[in-house]
């Protein structure tokens, strides 16, 4: 079940431009948000990810099949079990099971 997640941007229609992977627990994405008048660029970050081989080999699946961008965000909300769901436009669903998440 999903739960709202409060944060500071909306990220449906977010293109995913970049990730970053440092150590083997933290993963952080480069995400341009479409705002007409004044598109921006954000980085998502989630930290202690718990099921990092697994998300970061999805990531990299859609980083190889991706053109313009590796994904596009749908949405993205808590897990009512803990952590996250990162929903994308190609690659589905993705647990996060991370916990923090940090906007910058």
């Amino acid at each position: 079940m999903k739960k709202r997640l409060k944060t500071r941007h909306e990220y449906h229609d977010g293109l995913i431009r970049d990730v970053e992977y440092r150590g083997d627990t933290e993963v952080s994405l480069a995400v341009d948000l479409r705002d007409k008048d004044n598109p921006f660029q954000v980085h998502l970050t989630f930290t202690d990810v718990r099921n990092f081989a697994e998300l970061r080999s999805k990531l990299e699946e859609a980083r190889a099949a991706g053109t313009i961008a590796i994904d596009e965000i749908l949405s993205l909300s808590r897990h009512e079990g803990g952590g996250y769901w990162l929903h994308l436009a190609r690659s589905g669903s993705l647990r996060v099971d991370a916990r923090g998440f940090l906007e910058t």
